[in-house]
């Protein structure tokens, strides 16, 4: 567990301006393939920019959620970062918490959510504002089991130029098959958990770094936190789970984010 040191930091000005865009997300072997949409934000200026994608949770993009990812959004804008939000669910109809409350929803969207990380990360490589060499990866709860997943690496039918993301952070994942790996990451891999996770027990995400191997790989749990700690909501229960926002936590665990993606920067 971690005592929380909040440390007082400039901030850029932050362009508001946002712009959607779609992404044709081929997933090999089901019927899952969709054009996927996304929210693009990033800083004033020519310059080309590092950039990070972000995924929702189970939920989808509700309004709580938004305003999170929102948040994490502003803050990397302002320190030089373009994002990506994507909406994974949306465009497949899979609204109003449908895979929350649906296991094998979960599992299927553990699987498709990896190619629209991928194809997300390949529609950034294409854009001349973007630093190519340095895209990163962040999800929240479902959104960080993918993004958990995807440090593993892509897979190779579908993406044959196996890009990889130069860092990735995940926000409460599931960790459930990590100590069963052990699996070689190729990006550097930091998570979130919270000790009072009731949902996504961080336990097993501390007991794998002694079977992961590869990339780095880093655990970071939060004493007092609950299930989606990042998110401005107040304490309450979500899909029979305790979920509730914690202001220190997310301060520290946003700085901890930003210096993980700088130490990985090229």
């Amino acid at each position: 567990m971690i005592r929380i040191l909040v440390a007082l930091v400039a901030i850029a000005p932050f362009d508001c301006m946002a712009q959607t865009v779609e992404i044709v997300s081929t997933v090999e072997g089901t019927a899952y393939s969709a054009t996927i949409v996304g929210t693009l934000k990033k800083p004033e200026g020519k310059d080309k920019y590092p950039a990070v994608i972000l995924m929702h949770g189970c939920s989808g993009i509700i309004a709580e959620v938004k305003r999170g990812l929102d948040e994490h959004a502003k803050y990397l804008v302002s320190r030089g970062f373009a994002t990506l939000t994507l909406d994974s669910f949306g465009p497949r109809g899979k609204d109003n918490s449908v895979v929350c409350s649906s296991t094998k929803e979960q599992h299927a969207a553990l699987y498709y959510r990896q190619f629209d990380a991928y194809h997300a990360l390949l529609y950034l490589r294409g854009q001349p504002y973007i630093d190519s060499r340095n895209i990163f990866l962040m999800g929240q709860s479902h959104g960080g089991s993918v993004a958990l997943s995807a440090a593993a690496g892509p897979y190779p039918t579908i993406f044959a130029s196996n890009p990889r993301f130069r860092g990735i952070v995940a926000y409460y994942p599931w960790c459930g098959a990590v100590p069963t790996w052990p699996r070689k990451i190729v990006s550097p891999l930091l998570v979130f958990g919270a000790e009072k996770d009731d949902w996504l027990s961080p336990k097993d995400c501390v007991s794998a770094k002694k079977n992961v191997n590869g990339a780095e790989y880093d655990v970071v749990v939060y004493e007092d936190a609950h299930h989606g700690f990042d998110i401005p909501i107040s304490i309450r229960i979500y899909a029979g789970h305790t979920v509730g926002g914690n202001e220190l936590a997310t301060t520290d665990s946003r700085l901890r984010m930003m210096n993980w993606f700088l130490k990985h920067k090229q």
